[in-house]
């Protein structure tokens, strides 16, 4: 994937030296999230927590009519989401706010909430604070996001949440003890010669259908992207 651009099909995600990467692994959330919903006009209002770039929101905001609420704590990040939402075609239904997610009280509830968290708590910190806040729990721990979107959900919404593999466990052990349900479940691996380092989790707080479970594998044998990976991007990806 190229950097500093995100590539969509209508235009392109921009970020300066100093704002956090776009990653493939937080794009492949994006399009799996978004292809779940495409076209879903049940859901009214969409939250993005710890928005970046503000890409996920561009990317759902691509495949369907909802409002979009971004909520980023860092200033600079949000100064960069908010200049690429307004040089998008959806400028009018996204909507940056620069908060503390804890702080953040909207008039409605959310139909669908999504977050790629800085859940990394067992690795070593990096000596930039900013690094630090975007790679690690130490703003927003786990159970608290759990917490938080619990309060900011309609009864009937989804919650969906990007986490390294290594912490799957642990978020079941939270789900359970809040009266989450897990949904969806879907490991991603780099290749096939390669342990599992994302992991994708749909919840729900009343829905309890057994979980489905998905397994990606991003690159094939002879390194081109496998075929579930370029049908999730293809839309958005401008060379895939």
């Amino acid at each position: 994937m190229p950097n500093p651009y995100f590539h969509f099909k209508q235009f392109s995600i921009h970020q300066d030296r100093s704002a956090m990467k776009v990653c493939t692994d937080s794009c492949l959330f994006g399009a799996w999230v978004a292809s779940m919903h495409h076209g879903d006009e049940q859901v009214k209002y969409v939250l993005d927590i710890g928005a970046g770039s503000g890409l996920l929101g561009l990317m759902l905001a691509q495949v369907m009519p909802a409002e979009i609420h971004a909520v980023e704590m860092d200033a600079l990040s949000a100064k960069q989401a908010s200049e690429n939402i307004q040089a998008s075609p959806w400028a009018d239904r996204i909507s940056m706010h620069l908060e503390d997610i804890r702080m953040h009280h909207p008039l409605q509830a959310y139909d669908l909430i999504l977050s790629n968290p800085p859940f990394y708590e067992t690795d070593l910190h990096s000596p930039d604070a900013r690094i630090n806040q975007a790679r690690h729990d130490t703003s927003l721990m786990l159970g608290e996001l759990l917490q938080v979107s619990g309060r900011l959900m309609a009864e009937h919404g989804k919650l969906y949440v990007l986490l390294p593999a290594g912490r799957w466990k642990d978020a079941e052990q939270y789900a359970a003890e809040s009266g989450w349900h897990i949904n969806r479940v879907c490991t991603v691996r780099q290749t096939t010669n390669h342990q599992p380092f994302r992991v994708m989790l749909g919840l729900s707080k009343n829905d309890i259908q057994p979980t489905q479970k998905e397994e990606i594998i991003i690159r094939n044998g002879d390194q081109q992207y496998s075929g579930r990976f370029a049908e999730l991007l293809s839309p958005y990806y401008q060379k895939l």
